[in-house]
């Protein structure tokens, strides 16, 4: 079984799936096939490839109206308008995810026993993004206190303090994702500032310090590249201090080393992901 809900511009919702006025059919969920992009090899057989990537998901619904016919077709128009853009929300016993779409046709007919509308909504960005996104801590402190636990009369430590600054962080999606990165200075922090992901050799470094307080948010996704300082109460643009080798830090599935070239006990880091996966 599985939930469906849509949100419009407006922000009301209207569950599909658990609502007595609809019966709903929803494809488009699964998992898609991607565009692979080749060229024929000129030495020998088969080609030579170049690149792969997800087309558009489309997401088409077929839901019998029940119930008041005519009100229940008016209700549909005021989510399925294709001038705005619409949420989908779907939830199964295993993933609570979301994404957005614009409707690209709504079919009724009015004067048919059974009537049924049929739409399809055209959703750019493919992937599905989990409803609960995920905040972790580049920390150097190593956890030992689990539960449950048996504690001896000499006792045991609750954790570690590492010399190091490395943190596994977990993407649990099914694609690698960018991330938000959340810099907050507990002490004087000397330039550059330089985040490494230990996996692939990949860093992102700033060519700035930080002032007690000062924080520098970081977002690394692919159309949504930003690096701000926020100081005293002012925002500045740190484009400019982005090192010429540094790329916009992206998440493999699993696990990730991150480490950051500053003492973690002068520096909070917060990594913000949003998993993203294929399908439910």
């Amino acid at each position: 079984m599985f939930s469906l809900v849509v949100k419009n511009a407006a922000n009301k919702t209207l569950n599909l799936t658990d609502n007595p006025n609809y019966f709903t059919v929803a494809e488009g969920f699964n998992a898609l096939t991607s565009n692979i992009n080749t060229t024929a090899s000129a030495v020998g057989h088969g080609s030579v490839f170049n690149s792969s990537k997800l087309a558009n998901r489309n997401i088409t619904l077929q839901i019998i109206l029940r119930g008041d016919i005519e009100a229940s077709r008016l209700a549909l128009y005021e989510f399925f308008s294709p001038l705005f853009k619409i949420t989908f929300f779907y939830q199964n016993e295993h993933r609570m995810v979301h994404i957005s779409g614009y409707v690209e046709s709504f079919e009724c007919n009015p004067n048919v026993s059974n009537e049924t509308a049929n739409i399809s909504v055209i959703c750019n960005e493919p992937f599905l993004l989990d409803d609960c996104p995920d905040i972790q801590e580049l920390s150097n402190i190593k956890d030992y206190f689990k539960f449950p636990c048996s504690v001896p009369k000499e006792g045991v430590p609750f954790g570690e303090v590492k010399s190091n600054s490395e943190t596994v962080i977990i993407n649990k999606g099914e694609h690698e994702v960018g991330c938000i990165i959340v810099l907050w200075a507990k002490g004087s922090i000397s330039a550059p500032l330089k985040i490494t992901n230990l996996l692939n050799g990949q860093f992102f470094e700033l060519n700035t310090g930080m002032n007690v307080d000062d924080v520098i948010i970081i977002k690394t996704s692919v159309k949504q590249k930003s690096a701000k300082l926020y100081r005293d109460g002012y925002e500045t643009n740190l484009f400019s201090q982005i090192t010429d080798s540094s790329s916009w830090l992206q998440l493999y599935p699993g696990e990730n080393i991150l480490s950051v070239n500053s003492s973690l006990s002068l520096l909070s880091v917060d990594i913000n992901i949003t998993p993203e996966y294929i399908g439910v």
